[in-house]
């Protein structure tokens, strides 16, 4: 949840214009969530103006542990499956 509130507090060590191609590439179609298995529909209505955001999948490339946290008790942000 950290990378998150940094990404959408735009405080991440990348530049803004990177950090709004992420939060746009995370909006999910209407009503469904989209991974690679295909759309999943939401269980019940959501109102129309209705904004999901998600990131589905996960990845085992990165080592257990090696993810590293910074002192300020964050993921490292740019090391796949450290988010």
């Amino acid at each position: 949840m950290a990378f998150l509130r940094h990404l959408y507090n735009n405080e991440l060590p990348v530049s803004d214009n990177a950090m709004r191609i992420v939060r746009e590439i995370l909006i999910q179609p209407p009503g469904v969530v989209v991974n690679a298995t295909g759309e999943h529909p939401f269980d019940a209505p959501w109102p129309a103006e209705t904004v999901a955001s998600a990131k589905t999948g996960s990845t085992s490339s990165v080592a257990i542990g090696q993810c590293a946290e910074s002192s300020a008790g964050s993921n490292v942000v740019g090391v796949p499956g450290c988010l």
